[in-house]
């Protein structure tokens, strides 16, 4: 099972390629709502962080009900 730090990396390339599919079609991204999730059944807290084209994004700890 991958750790925080793979998932972090794996995170980050498919930003990447969203973002460069995002400059082919026109599209921009608002970077400060970008949002993270680490969810685990162990109860650590998540050390690691995203890259997110030039933005670093840590992982939230707590989800949000969005109805």
């Amino acid at each position: 099972m991958p750790g925080q730090k793979e998932v972090a990396e794996a995170l980050g390339r498919a930003a990447g390629v969203a973002l460069d599919w995002a400059g082919v079609n026109g599209v921009t991204f608002a970077h400060a709502k970008t949002e993270a999730m680490f969810l685990s059944k162990r109860r650590r807290k998540p050390t690691e962080s995203v890259r997110v084209g030039e933005h670093e994004v840590t992982f939230n700890q707590h989800a949000r009900n969005l109805d």
